[in-house]
């Protein structure tokens, strides 16, 4: 089910931030890197409005969560669009998680900025979920 602007069930559950939902839908194969006709991705939607919580989990799915809109360049990231909508918890978490090293300094997102301070890549391959630590 998509609607004109082809966004589906899943970005709309993103934006809202009902992360059980998103989880019940990737649980059931729903694809988590689906685009809108403006080249949104689910995982822009819940940057965007703070959804920490399906951000990780939309990353832990295998989407990719260093995506930008079609021609859309930095400025259109997860990270880019977190960060200028002051959602410090997704930007914390993807600075964390992710290589975000090339978002910052280019487009609107700015290195002297007070949440690109002491950025450090920690994951070098964000397009892939994080690996789970070796068990004990």
């Amino acid at each position: 089910m998509t609607t004109a602007r082809r966004s589906t069930p899943m970005h709309a559950a993103c934006a809202e931030g009902h992360d059980e939902i998103v989880r019940y839908l990737i649980e059931n194969g729903a694809p988590t890197q689906s685009a809108t006709r403006s080249g949104d991705r689910p995982v822009m939607g819940a940057a965007a409005h703070g959804h920490c919580e399906v951000v990780r989990l939309l990353h832990q799915a295998g989407a990719n969560v260093r995506s930008s809109r079609d021609g859309g360049g930095s400025e259109s990231t997860p990270y880019a669009l977190a960060y200028r909508n002051g959602r410090r918890e997704v930007v914390n978490y993807l600075r964390s998680s992710c290589d975000v090293a090339g978002d910052i300094g280019r487009g609107r997102v700015r290195q002297q900025d007070e949440f690109a301070n002491g950025a450090r890549v920690v994951n070098p391959n964000c397009s892939s979920p994080p690996s789970s630590p070796a068990p004990n």
